[in-house]
């Protein structure tokens, strides 16, 4: 086994959120997931904060096409619309296709909030979220327009 100096290595758990604020990152992985529990369709994405004290550190969201009940679902698509257009300039308004991956490099302001969730123990600790509509335009309120291909999960 490879020897380690154990208290300088933290315990697992320990990583301390990021401050609430706004952060430029960028969509740095997308991922076409299936949830376990729902069997529902969603996309996990990873952003990596590119300027400031905190560059370099990761954050996650995810997007779902469906919900428990026609209301969550409409609740969700909303979201994918809504950051579909704000990460990437893209207009969903027919039924055009919209592959993940043109999010892909793209640099944005994300509002980021610490706030208190509980974790998959059901004990509650302070974590980072986006909210719902936690993406924004770079500060040059540059949106880009990106054509859309690829396949529509819903």
């Amino acid at each position: 086994m490879p020897k380690a100096h154990w208290p300088n290595v933290p315990d697992y758990g320990t990583f301390e959120p990021i401050p609430s604020d706004d952060y430029a990152v960028e969509v740095t992985k997308v991922e076409k997931k299936t949830s376990k529990k729902s069997g529902s369709d969603y996309w996990s994405i990873e952003l990596t904060i590119t300027d400031g004290e905190f560059a370099g550190r990761k954050l996650w969201d995810s997007l779902s096409f469906t919900g428990a009940t026609d209301e969550k679902t409409k609740f969700a698509l909303q979201r994918v619309k809504l950051v579909a257009h704000r990460l990437g300039g893209i207009k969903l308004d027919g039924d055009e296709d919209f592959n993940p991956e043109v999010l892909l490099g793209k640099i944005w302001k994300t509002m980021v909030i610490k706030e208190l969730r509980p974790d998959r123990n059901g004990v509650k600790k302070e974590q980072n979220t986006i909210p719902f509509d936690g993406y924004h335009a770079r500060e040059d309120g540059e949106v880009p327009v990106i054509a859309v291909d690829g396949d529509v999960p819903f």
